[in-house]
């Protein structure tokens, strides 16, 4: 009988992976019991798709912390570039929010880009811009073409641009020239440590 496989497969000691980090990324925070009771059922199951808003929150969550306990798996550091397997765009909806998923789970900086990757082949899906200093006034001015955007700090923003080159400034020193993707260019201005 062949066996069901699911995207948490692929996380080795997902039953190790901390209860009160994962709380952390829920918007409504859990019991460490119902958590736990929660991922040991994604350990045995891990092809179970979740059923309510909240089982995805919990998936996303888990999702989190278990990449934050391996980047390297996903990003490659010399080349600032992320690989989300595609199988997991088929698991978790919309793919903006697999995306950020990703983006608050990895230590990125400046210009990454991001694909998604299957079997070999990868597609572009958007740019993350995080510049590495941010100015103190609110709100900071985006350029990207030469069209201003205004922004909050500490925010993730994605911009739905879909010129082939972007031209991105961010004062008072951040300029790229990113390739937009399907998705656009995500604008990280989180203070944040991960």
């Amino acid at each position: 009988m062949p066996k069901l496989s699911g995207v948490f497969e692929q996380f080795k000691s997902l039953e190790k992976l901390p209860l009160e980090e994962i709380n952390r990324w829920l918007k409504i925070k859990l019991d460490v019991y119902k958590i736990s009771n929660y991922l040991a059922n994604r350990v045995f199951y891990p092809q179970t798709i979740p059923a309510t808003t909240q089982d995805m929150e919990l998936d996303l969550a888990i999702l989190r912390v278990a990449i934050k306990q391996n980047p390297a798996k996903f990003y490659d550091s010399i080349n600032k570039k992320v690989a989300i397997p595609f199988e997991f765009s088929l698991r978790f909806h919309p793919l903006t929010s697999l995306v950020a998923c990703f983006i608050d789970s990895i230590h990125l900086k400046e210009l990454t880009e991001v694909f998604l990757s299957s079997s070999g082949n990868r597609k572009l899906i958007c740019s993350v811009c995080i510049p590495v200093t941010l100015p103190k006034q609110t709100p900071i001015t985006v350029s990207i073409n030469q069209q201003n955007y205004k922004l909050k700090l500490n925010t993730l923003t994605l911009l739905p641009i879909k010129e082939k080159k972007l031209q991105v400034v961010i004062p008072p020193t951040f300029s790229v020239l990113a390739d937009a993707g399907e998705l656009g260019v995500f604008i990280d201005l989180r203070r944040r440590s991960i």
